[in-house]
């Protein structure tokens, strides 16, 4: 019974790997660069979709119409052209290989533009924290900078306050030399 089984097998497997033909060319065949195209918006589209799907709901996008609207085509001729170019399986490799090195060259030059800005970002920290940590600090005492002992008695500030008065009659009497 199991050989039987196993014959069967064999002859449903033989008789299903029948010869696949390629599809016919659709008349309205997209070009390689223009499937590569739909094909890079439409991954484009699915990320944006993927981190902002409740935003895209909300304007009323449909990422796959808003690709096809842009490229001047419909899911029709863009299935037909994709069923076509898929059944060469190294031409649809390539197609797919070009839109994989686009990605990552938007990437890299995303991440440059991130990385760039996060410095702007850490500098623009930095300098609110040393103004923040300057404003915090205790202002200097100028008398202990110079080296100036303060006044601590009535003496030293009666001495102080003469020399003050004692010199500035003179100042008076020499300016008012000098007008005449």
């Amino acid at each position: 019974m199991n050989r039987i089984l196993i014959l069967i097998g064999f002859v449903f497997l033989a008789v299903s790997c029948d010869k696949v033909e390629r599809p016919a060319k659709p008349e309205n065949l997209l070009s390689t660069a223009q499937m590569s195209n739909i094909y890079y918006d439409i991954f484009v589209m699915n990320g944006a979709k993927g981190v902002n799907k409740k935003h895209l709901e909300e304007k009323g996008v449909n990422p796959y119409e808003f690709v096809f609207d842009k490229h001047n085509t419909d899911s029709l001729q863009f299935f037909s052209s994709n069923d076509y170019y898929a059944f060469d399986i190294e031409t649809y490799n390539n197609l797919l290989l070009d839109v994989k090195l686009r990605l990552e060259k938007e990437k890299e030059e995303f991440n440059g533009l991130y990385k760039e800005e996060e410095r702007l970002k850490d500098s623009i920290r930095e300098v609110k924290r040393k103004k923040r940590d300057s404003l915090k600090r205790k202002p200097s005492n100028s008398l202990l900078k110079n080296k100036i002992k303060p006044i601590n008695n009535k003496k030293d500030s009666e001495k102080v306050s003469i020399k003050r008065d004692s010199s500035a009659p003179s100042q008076k009497k020499s300016r008012l030399k000098e007008k005449n």
